[in-house]
């Protein structure tokens, strides 16, 4: 699934930049009405973009079906669906802002409404477009194909029954999921890995007999402590586990104008910077909007960073 998520991504991208494109050569234009034949053009080009959204729409629903139908995680179908129903509604504000504008709704139709007006309205249709595909990257970006090795003992979480790895294949396939062979009690089914959960083993409780131990503590990582029948009322706040470099790396290479990189990286020094839960949400938040049109970029960090920030939050709290 991870390549079409990716694809319909640049979709969405794409639908925004055709929008804002036409909102900034209206906004740019003289402010006067469109006449009759300039409102026709206007809606022989507004039309198709507004397909190209509604296209986009149709496309994520049908993905969402088919990952319901492969029992893939309910969250992440609900979460297709959320973007579908928020292009459908973007599609409802471009056509009834192209329907206005051209006054093809008897009663309704605003003559006086002049070019840089509804450049305006189609600009902001355009950012409208944004959270969609954040969230489709947000998607995208905990989204990771599971394998089974051969012999694995697991279970098949729709229907719930168990059984045992036979075969895996080497590439993936539907939904870009690795599939396999599970033979069961039923027989042999064929399932996405995302259907899949493993089986771990029972605990041991052979031997109850008590006996002389030596306890061994090797401690590890920052701010590491030991105690023993005791109470640890201390607060950390590690900023271990993100990949702030890497990220820093990605923005470096990956945005190209000078002016909202330099802006983008400030935001996540910020962040990096934040020691409490109050600076940590707010520059979590300004970060996130400082980077919304560059998601593709941003999007594999998402996950680490918003763990960092969520434990930031609870370990201040």
């Amino acid at each position: 699934m991870d390549d079409e998520l990716a694809r319909l991504i640049e979709r969405i991208q794409s639908n925004e930049n055709a929008l804002a494109a036409l909102g900034v050569e209206l906004r740019n234009a003289e402010g006067t009405p469109f006449s009759t034949e300039e409102a026709q053009n206007f809606r022989s080009r507004a039309d198709p973009l507004t397909g190209q959204v509604e296209r986009t729409s149709r496309a994520i629903s049908k993905l969402a079906d088919r990952c319901e139908a492969a029992n893939v995680e309910t969250s992440e179908v609900t979460a297709l669906r959320d973007v579908a129903v928020k292009l459908a509604g973007g599609i409802g504000s471009l056509s009834a802002i192209v329907d206005l504008a051209t006054g093809e709704l008897p009663g309704w139709g605003n003559p006086n409404k002049t070019r840089k007006e509804i450049g305006t309205d189609i600009l902001r249709a355009a950012r409208d477009l944004q959270p969609p595909a954040l969230l489709l990257s947000r998607v995208r970006a905990m989204k990771s194909p599971k394998r089974f090795s051969v012999g694995a003992s697991i279970r098949i979480k729709n229907p719930g029954i168990e059984g045992v790895v036979t075969q895996l294949d080497s590439e993936r396939s539907s939904l870009s999921e690795y599939w396999h062979t599970i033979k069961t009690k039923y027989g042999e089914r064929r399932e996405p890995g995302c259907n899949l959960e493993v089986i771990e083993p029972p605990i041991s409780h052979a031997s109850t007999k008590e006996s002389p131990t030596r306890q061994t503590f090797n401690i590890h990582g920052p701010n590491a402590r030991v105690n023993i029948d005791s109470t640890d009322n201390s607060t950390n706040v590690v900023h271990q586990g993100v990949p702030f470099s890497e990220l820093r790396t990605a923005i470096e290479l990956g945005v190209s104008d000078g002016v909202e990189r330099t802006a983008i990286l400030q935001r996540l020094s910020d962040l990096e910077a934040a020691n409490d839960r109050e600076s940590g949400a707010k520059r979590y938040q300004a970060f996130i909007a400082a980077a919304a049109n560059h998601m593709t970029i941003i999007g594999p960090y998402l996950p680490a960073l918003g763990h960092w920030a969520h434990n930031l939050l609870v370990a201040t709290t």
